[in-house]
């Protein structure tokens, strides 16, 4: 008896062993999951940036990264700018030094072909005096490419992209842009862009007005996105259907008194001042692409230029074009989704479109930095067709596989594109006859007097590091040898002017007639040589001779 009592008490303890083992291990478990849902409950309401696909912090955070990786390449970048730049930072180094809108010396000339950074620059160098000059006009244009990232991302809705859309357009645009463009109006004829389209999508159309107008104080074919911008506006609120016509034309009239009271006051200003309306580069590079045949036009070469910056994307792991291939079909993709899923964005192909045909029909000589405007375009088109392809890779079966594919090739894009971005920015000389400029320079402040004058044709740098009056053989800055160039003359505004000093530079076959005139031969003299860094790099410097009247002595024939 006594045994199976024993026997019973022992299944009767074991039995409460288990229950109580279970009772607590799920009580346990109930409790861990209940403290879980109350701390994700409590951190997605004092922390709303646990919401990773809808909040914007943390994508600001990312897009912060970027942004400091082009302020590296600008503190690179601003020793050495191109020859170009330096023309517009010239007219702003005068303004600040209360000479006006002057090349060094001389009467006014519209001779850049954006009064808007010129102005800006000048402005810069008042309220920083003890800064470079052109370092800050650098670090500006640098907050302006970051500045496009940012206003897709807080204005994202508008642009109806969700945040993490946003922050990899802004960091694309950084990444693969070109830090050698630094300094120059690029960057910020792209951040208006950007900014005047936003206006449009917030319904400000008065302010929309005013940042066209601005875009186009920047570089003139910005005048082209007010069509552009007027036309959507219009045909936006007749789908929605208006169909009032002073409700329909209202916001054009708003948009276009923005941009025509800013336009109009520059307008008039240029007038009075310059006596034209149009910058001297329009009529001088026509001129040289027409009469000279010298370069390239921009109908001839603006999609192989294009082509070939997206075969330059990932450098040396770019085997048989593979990213070119890859971006050129995220492109297309993001092109049929702005068509088909975001009509807003259809506004930067049109722009695209106009700015192409604008261009092509003045067929104007092409440089570089004209299509720099399509290359932003064809990266954000990229970002949303990337977008695209990634929704529909995770809608798939086996999303593990491709997004882990993906993952790897954009990391090592954006890897080899930064480490492209960082060595075009420490390399040290662009243009490669920068260092043999800033050597001319340093002889011309040590052995000339200022005001002396020095014509040349490459006035960048010349005009910048010295304190003389520049003649400018091609024409930007001078626009009284236009005519002659016209005509197939080189030498015509060289004897107009009779400068007191002539560089020539080793190779260029502008000054060759020059140095083969009569008068050139008898009355100027060699008194320098410089070398530059390389072998076969030198400019001569001659000056006129001191028994022949001087540069400011001399009576300019009427053409």
């Amino acid at each position: 008896m006594s045994l199976l009592v024993y026997k019973i008490l022992g299944e009767i303890r074991s039995l409460l062993k288990k229950n109580i083992y279970s009772g607590t291990l799920r009580l346990m478990r109930g409790n861990v999951a209940n403290s879980y849902q109350k701390l994700k409950e409590i951190l997605t309401r004092n922390f709303y940036f646990i919401d990773m696909s809808n909040n914007p912090v943390i994508p600001a955070v990312v897009l912060i990264m970027f942004s400091l990786l082009m302020i590296y390449f600008a503190f690179l970048r601003w020793p050495c700018l191109i020859d170009d730049a330096f023309i517009t930072l010239t007219y702003s180094k005068n303004i600040v030094l209360g000479r006006g809108f002057v090349y060094n010396y001389g009467e006014p000339t519209y001779g850049s072909t954006s009064p808007l950074l010129v102005l800006i620059g000048a402005a810069l160098g008042v309220l920083l005096p003890w800064l470079p000059l052109h370092l800050l006009v650098t670090l500006f244009t640098a907050l302006c490419a970051i500045g496009i990232g940012w206003i897709l991302l807080i204005f994202h809705r508008q642009f109806r992209i969700s945040p993490w859309i946003a922050v990899f357009m802004g960091s694309a645009v950084i990444i693969a842009s070109d830090p050698v463009y630094l300094g120059m109006e690029s960057f910020l004829f792209q951040f208006l862009l950007v900014l005047s389209c936003t206006q449009a999508f917030r319904k400000r159309y008065l302010s929309c007005g005013v940042c066209i107008a601005l875009l186009h104080l920047t570089r003139a074919e910005g005048v082209l996105l007010l069509p552009v911008l007027m036309l959507y506006v219009c045909v936006s609120d007749f789908n929605k259907g208006e169909r009032d016509i002073y409700n329909l034309f209202r916001p054009l009239l708003r948009m276009a008194l923005g941009a025509g009271v800013v336009a109009g006051i520059w307008t008039c200003y240029a007038y009075i001042t310059f006596g034209r309306i149009t910058p001297n580069t329009f009529s001088a590079k026509i001129t040289a692409l027409e009469y000279t045949g010298k370069g390239l036009d921009f109908r001839a070469s603006w999609l192989l230029y294009v082509n070939n910056r997206f075969k330059d994307w990932g450098g040396f792991f770019n085997v048989y074009n593979v990213f070119g291939v890859m971006i050129w079909s995220l492109a297309g993709l993001g092109i049929y989704d702005i068509v088909r899923y975001r009509r807003r964005w259809i506004i930067f192909l049109l722009y695209a479109l106009a700015y192409i045909i604008g261009y092509s029909i003045i067929n104007i000589g092409f440089h570089r930095w004209y299509g720099l405007p399509l290359v932003l375009i064809l990266i954000l088109s990229m970002v949303l067709g990337g977008a695209r392809l990634a929704g529909r890779v995770l809608a798939s079966q086996r999303k593990i596989l491709m997004v882990g594919m993906i993952l790897t090739v954009t990391i090592l894009f954006l890897g080899v594109e930064i480490y492209r971005g960082v060595g075009q920015s420490s390399r040290k000389w662009m243009d490669p006859r920068a260092p043999t400029y800033l050597k001319v320079a340093s002889w011309l402040r040590s052995n000339t007097e200022p005001g002396s004058s020095v014509s040349i044709g490459e006035i960048g740098y010349i005009g910048y590091f010295t304190d003389n009056k520049i003649v400018d053989l091609v024409g930007l800055v001078s626009p009284e040898v236009v005519p002659f160039l016209a005509k197939g003359d080189t030498v015509g505004g060289f004897m107009m002017y009779k400068p007191d000093y002539h560089i020539l530079i080793e190779g260029c076959p502008f000054s060759e007639p020059i140095l083969k005139h009569p008068f050139f031969i008898e009355n100027y003299t060699q008194v320098a040589c410089i070398r530059g860094p390389k072998p076969r790099e030198k400019m001569y410097i001659y000056k006129r001779k001191q028994e022949i009247c001087s540069f400011n002595s001399c009576v300019k024939n009427s053409i």
